[in-house]
């Protein structure tokens, strides 16, 4: 519910693009929502499904997620602590009916009370695949868009992240022009990030430009990030989001996009 605190999740970011990898080290602050004891926290780590192709994806379908052949990624966990000490680890993926590596129980030295909240100390690796759409790199354009952090889901391991605040800071290797971390754009790739969601979001390429910067009053302001050749399709792009966004806010007004609106082009 809207009264219930949000996760907090502190980490600083190095994305390597020539090596495609993202590593990140910080905290994640989580809370016993329940009315027992927890014993234990459920982590959910969304990229390992990467390590191995998609059933659903087919000969037909293959070009679509894939330029050239399949390529795997994954992230594994480098470092869990509570206090400084090592947390006991339990793969869940099997009973969650999850891709392997997906699903982690983490056991607590101690029961966390109703209501209580614990900083979880937390190191990751992520190996981005070479993939189109929403994940992945193809010719040194990364987009992650959303799960690319260790996550606690709401409710059982099939769920969506909780909501979190999140306060990020990163940097690029080689730097480059520009980079997109949730609701900000980045110069030079480097730089903090804070706000409230659910999911993070990080874009960085050295061919990213900030092509539209639409604001008019009575409109959320738009900002479209994409290739220097695509202006042409930047606009097709703020046209969508300006008629979606005015149908929502006659249609659906409580999910009408409050604030600024970002969009990244992903390579297709």
């Amino acid at each position: 519910s809207a009264a219930e605190p949000a996760q907090e999740a502190r980490f600083a970011l190095e994305l390597d693009l020539e090596e495609r990898r993202l590593r990140g080290e910080g905290t994640l602050r989580v809370f016993n929502r329940g009315a027992k004891p927890q014993q234990r926290v459920p982590l959910v780590l969304y990229p390992a499904r990467f390590r191995s192709l998609d059933p659903e994806i087919t000969d037909l379908t293959f070009r679509r997620y894939y330029p050239r052949w399949f390529d795997a990624g994954g992230m594994k966990l480098t470092r869990a602590a509570l206090g400084g000490a090592p947390l006991k680890r339990a793969d869940a993926s099997t009973l969650a009916k999850t891709p392997p590596g997906t699903a982690l129980w983490l056991e607590l030295p101690r029961p966390l009370a109703p209501g209580a909240s614990l900083d979880l100390e937390l190191a990751f690796e992520l190996e981005i695949p070479a993939r189109l759409g929403s994940f992945g790199e193809d010719r040194d354009r990364v987009v992650l868009d959303g799960g690319f952090l260790p996550y606690v889901p709401v409710e059982g391991f099939r769920s969506s992240p909780a909501r979190t605040r999140f306060a990020l800071e990163l940097s690029c290797r080689p730097q480059t022009s520009l980079a997109v971390l949730g609701p900000k754009r980045l110069a030079k790739g480097k730089g903090k990030a804070e706000w409230e969601g659910f999911a993070p979001v990080l874009a960085a390429g050295p061919d990213l430009v900030t092509l539209v910067e639409h604001d008019v009053r009575g409109e959320p302001p738009i900002v479209v990030v994409a290739e220097e050749g695509l202006r042409e399709r930047s606009q097709r792009m703020l046209r969508v989001a300006r008629e979606a966004s005015d149908v929502l806010r006659r249609f659906l007004p409580d999910s009408a996009p409050q604030g600024r609106l970002l969009l990244v082009q992903a390579p297709l």
